[in-house]
């Protein structure tokens, strides 16, 4: 049984280190950490499109196999869901004050 790829010119395919996607598991823990705090459904929905084809993109560029990327995009998701969940747990009281009251107390 023989694999054919179909190989994209002018892209250098590398044999090495290809495990897990590091492409993917960024592109996924930033986008479901800005998912997270955007209440539009309809931007979380690009957001999640953007992750997917980025990944997408790596086992198109014969860059990855399919289990690379997979593993990367459920490390990025994990990396973003511990996050969102810390930082629900985070209170940001410095946020509340003005500018000019902060630079005043900490000059």
């Amino acid at each position: 049984m023989f694999i054919i790829l179909y190989l994209v010119d002018g892209i250098k395919i590398l044999s090495h280190h290809s495990f897990p996607s590091g492409h993917s598991a960024t592109a996924f823990a930033f986008c479901f950490c800005i998912a997270f705090f955007v209440k539009k459904r309809i931007i979380q929905f690009f957001l999640f499109i953007l992750a997917f084809l980025i990944g997408f993109s790596r086992v198109y560029l014969s860059q990855h196999f399919f289990v690379d990327v997979l593993f990367g995009s459920l490390i990025g998701i994990t990396v973003g869901y511990v996050y969102s969940i810390y930082d629900k747990k985070l209170q940001y009281k410095w946020l509340d004050i003005s500018i000019v009251s902060l630079i005043k107390n900490n000059v």
